[in-house]
C-alpha cells in the first residue's frame, strides 16, 4: 500500500529517498525550494514537514490541497487511503449565498425608544450577552420584514466578509424559535475572531459560542462543517474543547474520535442536562472547560457507559 501511496507523490514531487524504516520518505520541498531534500513525509502516520521553511501537516490531502494539484490525483489518493483520518478535499461551498444582512437588520449598538429595541435588548442581556459582545458580534434585531422578532447574529470569513448568519426569538409570546437563511452552513463560525494558535472551543449555537468568549467557534448545530475540519487540520490546531449540550452525546463522540484519529488532542465540557453554555453564563462556562478531562480511549467507553444507563 505504501509503495502506492509513494508512487503517487513521486509522480507530483519527483523521486525521494527512505529515511526511517517506520515510513518516512525525504523529498525535495515545493515550498521552499531547497537544494536538498528537506521535506519529510511519513506514509503511515500521514504526518509531513520540511525542515527549512517549516511548512508541516497532519494529512496528504493537505499536500495536495497547497500544490493544486490535478483532482486526478486526489481520487487516487482517496481510493488507497480512504479508512485513514482525512479531510474532505472538495469543500462544497457553491451553496453559501449569504452575502449581506437582511435589509430589516438594526445594530443593537444604536440606542433607539423603540418598543422592539428594549425587547431585543433585554433578551440579549437575558442571556448572558454583554454590551461588549454585542459591539464585538455586530449583533442586531429586527422589528419588520422576514425577521421581524428575531435577533441577528452575522457570521463573517477572516476577511470581515458576511458568509451567514443565525437568529433568534426575541419576542417571547411566538412559538417560532428560529428563523434561519436558506443557505449552506459549510462556514466556519466566528472565523474572524479565531485565533488558531489557541485551544479552540467547539459549540453548538452562537450565543454559546459568545458567551464562552474565548475562541469560541459555534458548528450552527451538531454537525462539523468540512470548512471547520480543514482549518483546524491546516493550522495544526492541538487542544479542541467540545461544548455541546447533553443532548448531542453521539455528535460529540463522532467528533472527538475525528481530531484523535487526527492527532489532536480533545476535551470533553461537561454540560449539565437541561441546560446549554448561554444559560450557565462566562465564569460557570470558564468553571466547566478548566475542569474538562481529556478524551482517552478509557474516558471515551467511560461517557458511553455513563450514557447508557441514563
Amino acid at each position: 500500500m505504501i509503495n502506492k501511496i509513494l508512487g503517487i507523490f513521486t509522480s507530483i514531487l519527483g523521486k525521494s529517498h527512505k529515511t526511517t524504516e517506520n515510513g518516512d520518505y525525504a523529498f525535495f520541498c515545493p515550498f521552499c525550494k531547497h537544494k536538498n531534500k528537506k521535506l519529510n513525509i511519513n506514509f503511515i502516520t500521514y504526518r509531513w514537514h520540511c525542515w527549512v521553511c517549516g511548512v508541516k501537516g497532519r494529512s496528504l490531502f493537505q499536500i495536495l490541497k497547497k500544490l493544486n494539484v490535478d483532482k486526478d490525483y486526489v481520487k487516487l489518493l482517496s481510493e488507497l487511503v480512504q479508512d485513514k483520518p482525512l479531510f474532505s478535499y472538495d469543500i462544497k461551498s457553491e451553496n453559501v449565498a449569504i452575502s449581506a444582512l437582511p435589509k430589516e437588520f438594526k445594530p443593537l449598538y444604536e440606542k433607539s425608544d423603540s418598543f422592539f429595541y428594549k425587547r431585543a435588548l433585554d433578551y440579549v442581556l437575558s442571556r448572558n450577552i454583554t454590551i461588549n459582545d454585542i459591539f464585538k458580534y455586530n449583533i442586531g434585531y429586527a422589528e419588520s420584514g422576514k425577521y421581524d422578532g428575531m435577533i441577528i447574529i452575522p457570521n463573517y470569513n477572516k476577511n470581515g466578509q458576511i458568509n451567514y448568519f443565525t437568529t433568534r426569538n426575541y419576542n417571547r409570546v411566538s412559538d417560532n424559535k428560529f428563523k434561519n437563511p436558506t443557505a449552506s452552513k459549510n462556514v466556519i463560525g466566528f472565523e474572524l475572531q479565531v485565533n488558531w494558535n489557541l485551544p479552540v472551543i467547539l459549540a453548538e449555537s452562537a450565543l454559546d459560542a459568545i458567551v464562552i468568549r474565548r475562541n469560541g467557534v459555534p458548528l450552527y448545530g451538531k454537525t462539523l462543517p468540512e470548512s471547520l475540519k480543514l482549518q483546524l487540520i491546516e493550522n495544526d490546531t492541538m487542544d479542541i474543547y467540545i461544548a455541546l449540550d447533553p443532548d448531542a452525546f453521539n455528535d460529540m463522540i463522532d467528533h472527538a474520535k475525528y481530531f484523535i484519529n487526527n492527532g489532536i488532542n480533545v476535551y470533553h465540557v461537561d454540560i449539565p442536562t437541561g441546560m446549554d453554555p448561554n444559560q450557565l453564563g462566562y465564569e460557570k462556562m470558564q468553571i466547566l472547560i478548566e475542569n474538562a478531562k481529556m478524551l482517552t480511549s478509557e474516558y471515551l467507553w467511560e461517557l458511553k457507559l455513563k450514557n447508557r444507563i441514563n
